[in-house]
Protein backbone atom coordinates (compact mmCIF):
# COMPACT_ATOMS: atom_id res chain seq x y z
CA UNK A 1 0.00 0.00 0.00
CA UNK A 2 2.90 2.10 0.95
CA UNK A 3 4.70 1.70 -2.49
CA UNK A 4 1.20 2.33 -4.39
CA UNK A 5 1.12 5.62 -2.54
CA UNK A 6 4.19 6.76 -3.37
CA UNK A 7 3.88 5.36 -6.85
CA UNK A 8 7.85 5.31 -7.84
CA UNK A 9 9.63 4.23 -10.93
CA UNK A 10 6.81 6.31 -12.89
CA UNK A 11 3.97 4.47 -11.46
CA UNK A 12 2.40 7.94 -10.62
CA UNK A 13 1.01 7.62 -14.52
CA UNK A 14 -1.43 4.64 -13.54
CA UNK A 15 -4.35 5.05 -11.21
CA UNK A 16 -4.13 4.10 -7.97
CA UNK A 17 -6.20 1.42 -8.17
CA UNK A 18 -3.39 -0.15 -10.98
CA UNK A 19 -1.03 0.97 -8.73
CA UNK A 20 -2.68 -1.04 -5.32
CA UNK A 21 -2.94 -4.45 -7.86
CA UNK A 22 0.07 -4.50 -9.17
CA UNK A 23 2.52 -3.93 -5.90
CA UNK A 24 0.19 -6.32 -4.63
CA UNK A 25 0.50 -8.95 -6.49
CA UNK A 26 4.59 -8.42 -6.87
CA UNK A 27 5.40 -7.52 -3.06
CA UNK A 28 3.51 -11.16 -2.73
CA UNK A 29 5.15 -12.44 -5.13
CA UNK A 30 8.22 -11.55 -3.92
CA UNK A 31 7.65 -12.67 -0.39
CA UNK A 32 7.13 -16.38 -2.01
CA UNK A 33 10.47 -16.04 -3.83
CA UNK A 34 12.49 -14.33 -0.98
CA UNK A 35 11.06 -16.52 2.16
CA UNK A 36 12.46 -20.17 0.91
CA UNK A 37 15.51 -18.17 -0.67
CA UNK A 38 16.53 -16.54 2.48
CA UNK A 39 15.33 -19.62 4.32
CA UNK A 40 17.49 -22.09 1.88
CA UNK A 41 20.36 -19.97 1.33
CA UNK A 42 21.24 -18.72 4.92
CA UNK A 43 21.34 -22.32 5.81
CA UNK A 44 23.74 -22.96 3.21
CA UNK A 45 25.77 -19.78 3.44
CA UNK A 46 26.13 -20.93 6.87
CA UNK A 47 29.30 -23.52 5.79
CA UNK A 48 31.05 -20.32 4.70
CA UNK A 49 32.90 -17.74 7.10
CA UNK A 50 30.93 -15.23 5.57
CA UNK A 51 30.36 -11.92 7.91
CA UNK A 52 25.96 -12.16 8.24
CA UNK A 53 26.04 -9.08 5.97
CA UNK A 54 27.74 -10.13 3.20
CA UNK A 55 25.35 -13.09 3.51
CA UNK A 56 22.31 -11.10 3.50
CA UNK A 57 23.83 -9.06 0.38
CA UNK A 58 24.61 -11.71 -1.71
CA UNK A 59 21.12 -13.10 -1.33
CA UNK A 60 19.25 -9.64 -1.83
CA UNK A 61 21.68 -9.61 -5.25
CA UNK A 62 20.32 -13.33 -6.33
CA UNK A 63 16.94 -12.35 -5.75
CA UNK A 64 16.93 -9.12 -7.20
CA UNK A 65 17.87 -10.51 -10.20
CA UNK A 66 15.05 -13.09 -10.23
CA UNK A 67 12.50 -10.92 -9.35
CA UNK A 68 13.33 -8.70 -12.78
CA UNK A 69 11.79 -12.05 -14.39
CA UNK A 70 8.84 -11.87 -12.22
CA UNK A 71 8.67 -7.83 -12.48
CA UNK A 72 8.74 -8.07 -16.55
CA UNK A 73 6.08 -10.74 -16.35
CA UNK A 74 3.44 -8.96 -14.05
CA UNK A 75 3.61 -5.55 -15.58
CA UNK A 76 3.02 -7.84 -19.14
CA UNK A 77 0.37 -8.98 -17.54
CA UNK A 78 -1.42 -5.69 -16.03
CA UNK A 79 0.03 -3.46 -18.47
CA UNK A 80 0.35 -5.51 -21.69
CA UNK A 81 3.10 -4.63 -23.99
CA UNK A 82 6.38 -6.88 -25.19
CA UNK A 83 8.08 -9.05 -22.17
CA UNK A 84 11.80 -8.75 -23.45
CA UNK A 85 13.63 -10.07 -20.31
CA UNK A 86 16.70 -9.73 -20.98
CA UNK A 87 16.22 -6.15 -22.63
CA UNK A 88 14.34 -5.12 -19.25
CA UNK A 89 17.51 -6.83 -16.92
CA UNK A 90 19.52 -3.51 -16.64
CA UNK A 91 16.56 -1.49 -15.94
CA UNK A 92 14.62 -3.30 -13.25
CA UNK A 93 17.62 -4.73 -11.50
CA UNK A 94 18.73 -1.49 -9.79
CA UNK A 95 15.00 -1.10 -8.74
CA UNK A 96 13.86 -4.73 -7.47
CA UNK A 97 17.28 -4.59 -5.52
CA UNK A 98 16.39 -1.87 -4.45
CA UNK A 99 13.20 -2.62 -3.13
CA UNK A 100 13.82 -5.79 -1.95
CA UNK A 101 16.89 -4.48 0.50
CA UNK A 102 14.17 -1.85 1.72
CA UNK A 103 11.72 -4.65 2.78
CA UNK A 104 13.88 -7.46 3.65
CA UNK A 105 15.40 -4.52 6.29
CA UNK A 106 12.35 -3.71 7.63
CA UNK A 107 11.61 -7.78 7.86
CA UNK A 108 15.15 -8.20 9.74
CA UNK A 109 14.07 -4.92 11.70
CA UNK A 110 10.75 -6.55 12.83
CA UNK A 111 12.43 -9.98 13.64
CA UNK A 112 15.30 -8.11 15.97
CA UNK A 113 12.42 -6.40 17.96
CA UNK A 114 10.27 -9.61 18.33
CA UNK A 115 14.05 -11.52 19.44
CA UNK A 116 14.73 -9.09 22.04
CA UNK A 117 11.19 -8.36 23.46
CA UNK A 118 11.33 -12.66 23.33
CA UNK A 119 14.79 -12.27 25.51
CA UNK A 120 13.00 -9.38 27.75
CA UNK A 121 10.02 -11.84 28.53
CA UNK A 122 12.33 -14.80 29.69
CA UNK A 123 14.66 -12.66 31.65
CA UNK A 124 11.28 -11.40 33.75
CA UNK A 125 10.22 -15.00 33.63
CA UNK A 126 13.53 -16.21 35.30
CA UNK A 127 13.52 -13.15 38.04
CA UNK A 128 10.13 -14.17 38.75
CA UNK A 129 11.19 -17.89 39.32
CA UNK A 130 14.03 -16.77 41.25
CA UNK A 131 12.11 -14.43 43.72
CA UNK A 132 9.83 -17.19 44.66
CA UNK A 133 12.54 -19.81 44.47
CA UNK A 134 14.34 -17.21 47.18
CA UNK A 135 11.36 -16.52 48.92
CA UNK A 136 10.63 -20.26 50.10
CA UNK A 137 14.22 -21.04 50.55
CA UNK A 138 14.56 -18.51 53.48
CA UNK A 139 12.28 -20.59 55.08
CA UNK A 140 15.41 -23.28 55.19
CA UNK A 141 18.68 -23.14 57.31
CA UNK A 142 21.40 -21.51 55.76
CA UNK A 143 23.18 -24.38 54.76
CA UNK A 144 20.06 -26.30 53.09
CA UNK A 145 19.53 -23.50 50.66
CA UNK A 146 20.65 -24.68 47.30
CA UNK A 147 18.70 -25.75 44.23
CA UNK A 148 15.51 -26.99 44.86
CA UNK A 149 14.72 -30.30 43.61
CA UNK A 150 11.60 -31.86 45.39
CA UNK A 151 9.08 -31.54 48.29
CA UNK A 152 7.64 -34.86 50.36
CA UNK A 153 5.19 -34.61 52.71
CA UNK A 154 5.55 -36.55 55.90
CA UNK A 155 2.87 -36.62 57.84
CA UNK A 156 2.63 -33.33 59.13
CA UNK A 157 5.60 -32.12 58.14
CA UNK A 158 7.16 -31.16 54.87
CA UNK A 159 10.76 -32.43 53.55
CA UNK A 160 12.44 -30.04 51.55
CA UNK A 161 15.19 -31.83 48.99
CA UNK A 162 17.99 -29.47 47.77
CA UNK A 163 21.04 -30.09 46.01
CA UNK A 164 22.66 -29.35 49.97
CA UNK A 165 20.79 -32.24 51.56
CA UNK A 166 16.86 -31.83 53.04
CA UNK A 167 14.96 -30.33 56.06
CA UNK A 168 11.71 -30.59 57.54
CA UNK A 169 9.60 -27.70 57.99
CA UNK A 170 6.00 -27.71 60.09
CA UNK A 171 4.16 -27.25 56.27
CA UNK A 172 1.55 -28.10 54.34
CA UNK A 173 2.36 -29.16 51.06
CA UNK A 174 -0.60 -27.37 50.17
CA UNK A 175 0.73 -24.10 51.44
CA UNK A 176 4.27 -24.30 50.07
CA UNK A 177 2.70 -25.03 46.40
CA UNK A 178 1.20 -21.78 46.99
CA UNK A 179 4.46 -20.45 47.30
CA UNK A 180 5.70 -22.26 44.37
CA UNK A 181 3.23 -21.49 42.20
CA UNK A 182 5.64 -19.26 39.65
CA UNK A 183 8.29 -22.04 39.90
CA UNK A 184 8.87 -24.43 37.23
CA UNK A 185 7.38 -27.75 38.81
CA UNK A 186 4.63 -30.23 39.09
CA UNK A 187 3.21 -32.42 41.36
CA UNK A 188 3.32 -36.32 40.82
CA UNK A 189 1.43 -37.26 43.81
CA UNK A 190 -0.51 -36.07 46.73
CA UNK A 191 2.40 -36.06 48.67
CA UNK A 192 5.24 -35.29 45.97
CA UNK A 193 6.34 -32.10 44.27
CA UNK A 194 9.13 -32.33 41.82
CA UNK A 195 11.29 -28.76 39.96
CA UNK A 196 11.38 -29.87 36.57
CA UNK A 197 15.32 -29.14 36.02
CA UNK A 198 15.71 -31.41 38.45
CA UNK A 199 14.30 -34.71 36.55
CA UNK A 200 16.86 -36.65 34.67
CA UNK A 201 14.84 -39.72 33.67
CA UNK A 202 11.28 -41.86 34.05
CA UNK A 203 11.67 -45.35 35.14
CA UNK A 204 8.88 -47.74 34.97
CA UNK A 205 8.75 -50.68 36.87
CA UNK A 206 5.97 -53.49 36.28
CA UNK A 207 3.01 -50.82 36.65
CA UNK A 208 4.61 -48.06 38.57
CA UNK A 209 6.32 -44.71 37.10
CA UNK A 210 8.93 -42.89 39.01
CA UNK A 211 10.79 -40.07 37.99
CA UNK A 212 14.43 -40.35 39.42
CA UNK A 213 15.96 -36.94 40.10
CA UNK A 214 19.50 -35.24 39.61
CA UNK A 215 20.24 -36.87 43.56
CA UNK A 216 19.54 -40.39 42.21
CA UNK A 217 15.94 -40.05 44.58
CA UNK A 218 13.22 -42.08 42.94
CA UNK A 219 9.86 -40.01 43.26
CA UNK A 220 6.82 -41.92 42.89
CA UNK A 221 4.01 -40.73 39.67
CA UNK A 222 0.13 -41.86 40.84
CA UNK A 223 -1.91 -41.93 37.68
CA UNK A 224 -3.65 -38.95 38.31
CA UNK A 225 -0.50 -36.96 37.69
CA UNK A 226 0.31 -38.86 34.76
CA UNK A 227 -1.31 -37.32 32.40
CA UNK A 228 -0.14 -33.91 32.91
CA UNK A 229 3.35 -35.23 32.99
CA UNK A 230 2.24 -36.76 29.36
CA UNK A 231 1.48 -33.06 28.68
CA UNK A 232 4.73 -32.00 29.16
CA UNK A 233 6.96 -34.30 27.59
CA UNK A 234 8.65 -36.04 30.94
CA UNK A 235 8.06 -39.31 30.56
Amino acid sequence: MVLALLAPFGMNKISLAGNIAFWVTACFSGHLLYSPLFFLGGKYLQRFPLPSWAGLLLLSVIAGFLMCFVITFISWLYFGGSADYLEDLPVLFPKTFLVGVIITLVELFKNYIKHQNEQLAQQEHMQQEQQTSVKFMDKLPIDKRGTLLCLEMDDHYLKVHTDKGHHMLLMRLKDALADLVDYPGLQTHRSWWVAEEAIRESVKQERRVSLRLSNDLLVPVSRTYLPELKTRNLL
